[in-house]
């Protein structure tokens, strides 16, 4: 049997572990929250600036192949999900006019220059710029990427229509 200490000690234990479990929990909670703020703020500040989209065209991103964590792949993939998710919500259930919602491919859509079709990786050094080793187009990557989205849509290169 144990002495009356060592169930004292061993009580105290259990309640700072437990305390640190519920800070946890609070902390992973602030986290959803932060980012459904950030979905909806993203969502509405699209959305409100545009008065009517005929076309909506995600990158079908695939996580299963990104050098990442597992646990980023999976919140990432969730992260996806939910903008999706709010996506839709805010083109049935409200019933604004956001048209056709599909994704396409992801492949080359960050290497690729949109002004002459060039694919490089050397085109992309840093997350933030890209410039054409081809043409020397120079851009913002992500507007770059975007605009790569937008094309690859229009031009019927779509994994899954919604």
């Amino acid at each position: 049997l144990k002495s009356i200490k060592d169930l004292a000690k061993n009580n105290k234990d259990y309640d700072l572990m437990r305390e640190k479990n519920l800070q946890i929990k609070a902390e992973h909670k602030k986290l959803e929250n932060l980012k459904k703020t950030i979905i909806w703020n993203v969502l509405n500040k699209v959305l409100f600036n545009s008065w009517f989209l005929d076309y909506i065209f995600l990158e079908d991103l695939n996580f299963r192949n990104w050098e990442v964590k597992k646990l980023n792949k999976i919140n990432a993939n969730i992260f996806h999900w939910k903008l999706l998710s709010a996506l839709n919500y805010k083109n049935k259930l409200l019933n604004w006019d956001l048209g056709h919602i599909s994704k396409v491919f992801s492949e080359y859509t960050s290497t690729l220059c949109n002004s002459c079709w060039c694919i490089s990786k050397s085109s992309r050094k840093t997350q933030d710029s890209f410039k054409c080793i081809n043409c020397g187009c120079k851009s913002q990557a992500d507007l770059n990427a975007s605009i790569n989205i937008a094309i690859f849509g229009l031009l019927g290169f779509i994994t899954k229509d919604f």
